[in-house]
């Protein structure tokens, strides 16, 4: 059984180590839907971490990747961790996910400590988040729209009803809530976001032999996959499709009531931080990575603060940031 040392040490320290700027949103989650949402994060950065090492060969990561989900229904292998460890963990050179890796068993432990109704909600969430992982590495090619759509659900969309029902669970305050309603929004929110990193990391995806954008769109434009940066038109079309996602996950974002001020900020800040990431991929004339300064990210977490409360205000940013968008496009 897990110590309160331990409880605090895993969503602390080793938390705010290997979620980077997810953290803040974590940070700012009211207490009780924070265990939650820190725990299931912590299991899917750690699978991340496995897809994404290049320590091992994709098969091998498959295998990890695996062993990992059979885990997380409650299937125990005594000799997983120490597998992770020596094939893995070890040869990790960033300390965070190093600690990440290391952790497992605790963090494992972690989530089967959530009361059931969260604990079944979190497995539901990291089941789906790790079959795209896996089908990920499986390198099979987007061919259509519909599959880089099915992708952003298995990777990011799929976590929205997740947190809305977790939400739900915790905070009285959202008992008006159309459940089904709000976790097809959150859908939408989270294909935002996804959509959002897709576009902003093509240009190294494609260094790394990874490509999001469909092939059937660009062969329509005779380009080839390793021609993806060439296709600026395609490029802004997708842009175009991000904020239509956008516009209901700020829907979502002004549905939490006004007096929830942390769990609205929690939100928002994804929110904010992806428009701007849009605007100045929008704003250049060849596909490069986007990337937000850290001034203006203080800026707009000083803002946010004093303007939550402030429907009327919140709509006229969100606009401007279209506005910005749209402009470059």
């Amino acid at each position: 059984m897990l110590t309160e040392s331990q409880r605090h040490w895993l969503l602390g320290e080793v938390l705010k180590k290997t979620s980077r700027a997810f953290y803040l949103t974590l940070a700012i989650l009211p207490a009780r839907s924070r265990e939650t949402l820190g725990t299931a994060y912590l299991v899917a950065r750690a699978a991340d971490t496995i897809a994404d090492t290049d320590a091992l060969p994709r098969e091998e990561r498959q295998t990890f990747l695996l062993g990992l989900r059979r885990a997380i229904e409650g299937e125990p292998d005594p000799g997983y961790a120490e597998r992770l460890r020596q094939s893995v963990a070890d040869r990790q050179t960033d300390p965070g996910e190093r600690r990440l890796l290391l952790s497992i068993d605790l963090i494992l432990e972690l989530l089967k400590s959530l009361p059931q109704a969260e604990l079944s909600a979190s497995r539901e969430v990291l089941q789906t988040l790790t079959q795209g992982m896996v089908e990920d590495l499986e390198g099979k090619p987007l061919e259509t729209p519909g599959d880089l759509d099915r992708y952003t659900y298995l990777v990011a969309g799929c976590v929205g009803p997740f947190w809305t029902k977790v939400c739900m669970l915790h905070h009285k305050a959202l008992c008006h809530w159309n459940e089904p309603e709000m976790c097809e929004k959150g859908i939408s929110f989270g294909r935002a976001l996804q959509l959002t990193n897709v576009l902003r990391d093509t240009p190294e995806d494609i260094q790394n032999g990874r490509f999001y954008i469909p092939r059937q769109q660009l062969q329509e434009l005779g380009l080839t996959p390793e021609q993806t940066l060439q296709a600026i038109t395609l490029r802004n079309k997708w842009i175009l499709q991000a904020l239509e996602h956008f516009k209901v996950a700020q829907e979502y974002a002004l549905a939490i009531p006004r007096r929830c001020t942390r769990l609205r900020l929690a939100v928002l800040w994804p929110i904010l931080i992806g428009l701007k990431t849009l605007a100045i991929l929008a704003s250049s004339k060849t596909w490069t990575k986007a990337k937000v300064g850290r001034s203006w990210v203080y800026r707009m977490l000083l803002s946010s603060m004093l303007l939550s409360w402030n429907d009327a205000a919140l709509k006229r940013w969100f606009s401007r940031l279209h506005a910005e968008v749209l402009a470059q496009l």
